[in-house]
Formats: C-alpha cells, sequence, structure tokens
C-alpha cells in the first residue's frame, strides 16, 4: 500500500497577501506532482465566509502561457487550508511564473462565479531542467552497465596483485616442516605402564613400549 503523501511547505497569508520566497527557486521544469503545498488563509474576509468558495491557482509565464488548477479546500473555525499539488502544467516553462489565487463564488445556477478576492503573490522562478550539448551521453543503461564494469575489473586486478604477492614458496617449506614433525612424532613408541601378570596374558601392540610396574 503506497504511503499517503504530506504537505511539503505550508505558507501563512497575512490578509489578501501571500509571500512566496519560499516558493521563488523550489520547482524544476519538467516537474509532475513533485510538491505539495498548503495555503492557510483566513475563513472570513469583509463578511463573506470564504468556505463557501471555490479556490483556484493561475499561473502565466514570461511567454504568456498559462496553468490554472483548483485547489482543495480545508475549513477550520477560523482558518481555511488550501492544498495545491502542483500540476505539471506549471513547470513546462522555465523562467519567472506569476501566481495568483482566486476565491470565486459560484451563482445558483453555476454559471455566473463572482470573484470575490484575489490574493496578491510575487512572482516565483521555475529552474531550468539542465540539456546537455556536443557529444551525446550514453543512456542511463549503458552507463550502469560500464560502471558496473568498471568496479569488476579494478576488482579482479587487486584480487591478482594479491596473489601475484603470496610467496608460495615459504608456504611449501612451512608445509614440508609440520609433515617432517609429524612423521617424526608418528614414529614415537607410545609408551603404557602395565603389570607383568597384565603383560603375560594380553596381546601386544606394536609400536607401544610396555613399562613393567610393581603389582
Amino acid at each position: 500500500m503506497q504511503k499517503a503523501r504530506e504537505v511539503y511547505l505550508k505558507i501563512t497569508a497575512n490578509g489578501k497577501t501571500i509571500d512566496t520566497h519560499l516558493l521563488k527557486n523550489l520547482l524544476i521544469q519538467g516537474e509532475k506532482s513533485s510538491e505539495i503545498i498548503a495555503f492557510v488563509v483566513d475563513r472570513y474576509y469583509s463578511g463573506y465566509d470564504l468556505s463557501e468558495c471555490q479556490f483556484f491557482i493561475k499561473g502565466v509565464t514570461e511567454k504568456d502561457e498559462e496553468a490554472q488548477q483548483g485547489l482543495i479546500l480545508q475549513t477550520s473555525d477560523e482558518k481555511l487550508m488550501l492544498i495545491w499539488n502542483i500540476s505539471e502544467n506549471f513547470t513546462v516553462t522555465s523562467g519567472v511564473l506569476t501566481l495568483e489565487i482566486r476565491a470565486v463564488l459560484l451563482s445558483d445556477d453555476n454559471e455566473t462565479p463572482q470573484v470575490i478576492l484575489k490574493y496578491d503573490m510575487a512572482p516565483i522562478f521555475i529552474k531550468p531542467s539542465p540539456i546537455g550539448s556536443n557529444a551525446p551521453m550514453p543512456d542511463t543503461v549503458e552507463q550502469a552497465i560500464n560502471s558496473i564494469a568498471t568496479v569488476v575489473t579494478e576488482g579482479l586486478n587487486e584480487i591478482q596483485a594479491l596473489i601475484d604477492s603470496f610467496n608460495l614458496d615459504a608456504l611449501n617449506a612451512r608445509l614440508d616442516v609440520i609433515e617432517a614433525d609429524l612423521k617424526e612424532l608418528l614414529s614415537r613408541p607410545v609408551i603404557q605402564p602395565i603389570t607383568k601378570a597384565d603383560y603375560d596374558t594380553s596381546a601386544h601392540t606394536p609400536n607401544v613400549l610396555y613399562i613393567i610396574t610393581e603389582e
């Protein structure tokens, strides 16, 4: 189950003014639903209960391209929270983006909307997405494969260097000494104390030195 997305940034309005300095360099060209912003505004203004309104945010680029999106409204006793799940329409073009939020009251016939309030918002800046030039970059898969191949090659070289530095002659010499010591140890007779009566009546094992003790 996918975890619900949380509000990234909450901005509280001062009357009709919404401070956008935290948004000025937040967005990058081409992003889609990258951030969720919450604008907190007063519920009541000039006798209007703004919870009865619908809220829209509008953006206009330097090229006079326009984007508009409805905001999700959450109501409390004195405040309204306007949730903006930023659409990709606002990040199509890099550069200055002028924003405005409108509170719109629909008539009974839903055909003649009345703009009750416009919030003053300073323009923000959409950062350009990097665009390369000259020689083309390899695609992502090729870059990943080349990276893995480089790591594997470096690892194999380190292993070979370790093998080359290992002194096999010294190891064989040490093994020869251990083998000789083992043969000498095995060739020594086992000493076993035994009484004369037991010695006369028991079978004798080769390579055992019997020591006759008193009964």
